[in-house]
């Protein structure tokens, strides 16, 4: 076959394919106008090009009707499709999310008074400490003491059990302020519940998860959003018109993007490039990695889960290398020696295993020059 019959095969190729996505977006499209939204979702309001950014969204996450919502007319990921991502994780131990109010705790003071005047029983005992628990997280994100209706504040907490030992949490509170939300147009105001919630879950699991979020499932976010910016700007308003609780925000749920806290992303970039350091990754293989594993070119232009993502693959691929050479028996044996636990974590932890597994490996081939032993090299780890 010559090269110009080879190139015209390729574009048929390509071209079936495109055209097989595009029936299938515009099949997905039937579904998803057959859908029942609820009173609220407003989906009269969807232009064409709208449901399909919103079938681009369920082709590139695999996402299921239930993990789909519409509000006021925008949609987004919703709280089934975090959850489901993450019960399939081993590592989940536990997910909470409670509302914080200024009001709920004057309750529970109040009622902590209450049992105190009938003696300092065990009830009273655990309410007083809920009660401190709640104080301190009013206190910890800033939430506003106003009336319920205008506050709405969710925190969320994710516990993870890791393999090494350790159980790490993770939280998010989002504040939705409804004095600062101007537009009636805005989602934050006629649900300000649902999507502090919402947003709060997406935060976190995010953070707790940074796999879930993957290039692929912001590249379908920021498509829906930018084409909401393009053909009903009049739906979208200013990031600034939620005040945001706290550390890690996301690309699109249900509003235009909100920035990352500065301190955060600037701490997830230096976790990024010391985990690179620890791979003993040069400039230009970074660059040619970043390019392969789909990131945007510059890591200027990187979210935290950007960062979060890149870091937690790079570390999970030294781990399967690791694992491959010596073995999981070899590389618990050595981590136990080195790092003190049977399972490394991160990439400085693993980089540690396989040092000591070369320094093993050299001091025996010294060991069999210095008897005067014939051998093969044993290749390098």
């Amino acid at each position: 076959m010559t090269s110009r019959s080879t190139a015209l095969e390729t574009i048929r190729q390509n071209g079936t394919s495109a055209v097989e996505a595009m029936r299938e977006k515009t099949e997905i499209v039937g579904v998803l106008k057959k859908q029942d939204w609820g009173r609220a979702s407003d989906v009269s309001k969807f232009k064409p090009g709208t449901w399909m950014a919103l079938a681009s969204i369920v082709q590139a996450t695999g996402c299921a009707m239930h993990q789909l919502d519409v509000l006021g007319g925008q949609a987004y990921l919703n709280i089934h499709f975090w959850t489901d991502k993450m019960n399939v994780d081993p590592t989940l131990a536990d997910l909470s999310q409670k509302r914080l109010s200024w009001n709920i705790l004057r309750d529970m003071e109040a009622e902590v008074d209450k049992n105190i005047q009938r003696g300092w029983n065990e009830e009273a005992r655990d309410i007083y400490k809920q009660a401190q628990w709640h104080k301190a997280k009013l206190l910890d994100y800033g939430v506003p003491d106003k009336s319920d209706d205008i506050v709405w504040a969710y925190l969320t907490q994710i516990t993870r059990q890791m393999p090494g030992g350790g159980t790490p949490v993770i939280e998010e509170c989002k504040i939705v302020d409804l004095d600062t939300v101007a537009s009636p147009k805005n989602p934050a105001r006629r649900f300000p519940g649902e999507t502090a919630r919402s947003r709060s879950l997406r935060r976190c699991a995010s953070r707790a998860f940074p796999a879930i979020l993957t290039p692929t499932v912001i590249a379908a976010e920021q498509t829906l959003l930018a084409h909401r910016r393009e053909v009903e700007e009049a739906e979208v308003l200013p990031s600034q018109t939620v005040v945001e609780g706290t550390v890690l925000v996301g690309t699109g749920e249900p509003q235009a993007v909100v920035e990352d806290d500065p301190d955060v992303k600037k701490k997830a970039r230096g976790a990024y490039f010391a985990t690179i350091k620890a791979c003993g990754v040069d400039d230009e293989k970074r660059r040619q990695w970043q390019a392969k594993a789909g990131f945007p070119a510059s890591t200027t232009e990187w979210t935290v889960a950007h960062f979060d993502d890149a870091r937690s693959r790079l570390t999970k691929g030294l781990a399967e290398r690791t694992l491959s050479l010596l073995g999981p028996d070899k590389v618990e044996e050595l981590a136990l020696d080195v790092i003190g636990k049977a399972t490394p974590a991160t990439a400085d932890e693993w980089m540690a295993v396989k040092a000591a597994a070369v320094a093993q490996q050299e001091q025996k081939l010294d060991e069999l020059k210095g008897n005067g032993e014939s051998f093969e090299d044993e290749g390098s780890i």
